[in-house]
């Protein structure tokens, strides 16, 4: 049993919680009025004296503001004020335009406000992008620092490899004929695919029908081909298992 230090009461206190230097308050509202009485007058309010960086004058600010580095000026009039002085319009404009940066990052880099950035390129006649637009324009940069080397699936450029001539439409409607139109993996129909099936190497060789390879081939849906292209190694076992567990597969040679 541990004794309250503001009101006096005994209460039960964990073994645990007492080595961690807590439970001296029997409740949380003995423990805030304690700590109210051990604050200094001048700070019981929780806010410090501060001078306006603008005007000069006098305010009073929490501490938690000075720790985030706010609370520097005493009115949005002082720190408007601030912004038109400080803001460097020309170079605010030619980020935004020249150089796509979207609003957030100019703001976040001055230290101000989304809405003080858009009122200098407003002020400035600049034409503030939609939104759209602006996620059209990152998705474009986005696409273009994935690219090539930089892709975490980079395989030393085999998708620039050609397919083989053989491998067209022709050759692709004859590999969906042959599997009825289905799957090979899920027995999803085409018509339940939305879009004509997919034709899968199983060998993932583009060369595959040239070198005279049909059975390298089966139809896929929209899902299964995905999760073909992402675990290689596991799909080509799992396909040629289903080809040696199915004899019934027709083995002819496509001309």
């Amino acid at each position: 049993m541990v004794i309250c230090r503001h009101c006096g009461k005994e209460f039960y206190v964990l073994p645990g919680v007492l080595a961690a230097g807590k439970g001296k308050y029997c409740s949380k509202s003995c423990a805030s009025i304690a700590r109210y009485k051990d604050t200094p007058p001048e700070l019981r309010d929780g806010r410090e004296n501060k001078i306006c960086e603008y005007c000069g004058k006098t305010f009073k600010v929490y501490k938690s503001n000075l720790e985030r580095d706010k609370g520097k000026y005493c009115s949005r009039s002082c720190s408007k004020r601030v912004l038109r002085i400080d803001l460097p319009t020309d170079e605010i404009i030619s980020r935004y335009v020249i150089g796509q940066e979207s609003i957030k990052t100019i703001a976040s880099e001055y230290g101000v406000s989304q809405i003080a950035i858009a009122r200098r390129l407003v002020d400035g006649a600049a034409r503030i992008r939609k939104p759209t637009e602006q996620t059209e324009s990152r998705h474009i940069k986005s696409s273009v620092a994935k690219r090539g080397k930089n892709n975490g699936a980079w395989r030393g450029g085999v998708t620039e490899i050609k397919y083989c001539f053989k491998f067209n439409n022709r050759f692709r409607e004859h590999i969906r004929d042959k599997f009825e139109r289905k799957c090979y993996i899920c027995h999803v129909v085409e018509s339940k695919n939305r879009k004509k099936l997919s034709v899968h190497h199983v060998d993932y060789n583009k060369n595959s029908i040239c070198n005279g390879k049909e059975w390298a081939f089966v139809p896929l849906c929209g899902k299964c081909h995905a999760k073909s292209n992402n675990n290689r190694h596991y799909y080509f076992n799992l396909l040629i298992n289903y080809w040696a567990m199915n004899p019934a597969i027709h083995w002819g040679v496509f001309i």
